[in-house]
């Protein structure tokens, strides 16, 4: 074989050779410098447990708020409920006196217009009355004339009362007296008193007379 084309075709191997290592670095050395580029997006589970725990508060928050919305309705209603019922209760206290009013009313617009229509039984009727009112009357007049009496006694029964007390306190002083003077004058407190139950008419006129006290 020739030297000169084995020398040309060992050259042209080896820049063959030279071209693919210069492909191959070129080639590394973009996909060393893709990723500062275009970085790799995080794992896709991850986000969806972010989204997901996220999803579960903001769900929490929203419940807890519906729920103190529906309690404070709630109570609200409840209270207007009862306010109502207190409102009824009231309107129908009121009805029931309105309504007894009105038949009072009625009743006795009635027994005007009765009374006054012409009816043979007026007459008896006015006399009935007449009777009533009278004895009525009557009743309380006696009653009244009982009182008086009753008082009437009373008060004279607290005077013989006080009478009796005054006449006992002074015997009891008189008594005293008699224990403390000397013997001769028993018989002229004796008489004394004698005297006066004379002149007062005597508080015990169904009582015997005392004897006088012996002289010894």
């Amino acid at each position: 074989m020739d030297v000169d084309f084995i020398m040309a075709k060992q050259l042209k191997q080896m820049e063959k050779e030279l071209r693919e290592k210069d492909t191959k670095l070129r080639t590394q050395e973009k996909k060393a410098s893709l990723p500062q580029l275009y970085p790799t997006p995080p794992p896709l589970i991850p986000l969806l447990e972010k989204h997901y725990q996220q999803q579960i508060v903001e769900d929490k928050a929203f419940h807890e708020q519906q729920e103190e919305e529906r309690v404070s309705t709630e109570v609200r209603e409840r209270k207007e409920m009862d306010e109502n019922r207190e409102r009824m209760g009231r309107m129908e206290s009121n009805r029931r006196e309105f309504l007894n009013v009105v038949r009072k009313e009625r009743q006795e617009a009635h027994m005007v217009r009765f009374f006054k229509v012409k009816n043979p039984l007026n007459p008896l009727i006015d006399t009935l009355r007449a009777r009533q009112e009278a004895q009525k009357a009557r009743q309380e007049e006696e009653r009244r004339q009982r009182q008086e009496v009753d008082d009437a006694q009373m008060m004279t029964q607290r005077r013989r009362d006080e009478e009796i007390e005054a006449k006992l306190r002074r015997r009891e002083e008189e008594a005293q007296r008699d224990r403390q003077q000397p013997m001769g004058g028993e018989e002229r407190d004796w008489r004394s008193d004698q005297q006066q139950q004379q002149q007062q008419g005597g508080w015990r006129k169904e009582e015997p007379e005392r004897p006088p006290p012996q002289r010894w």
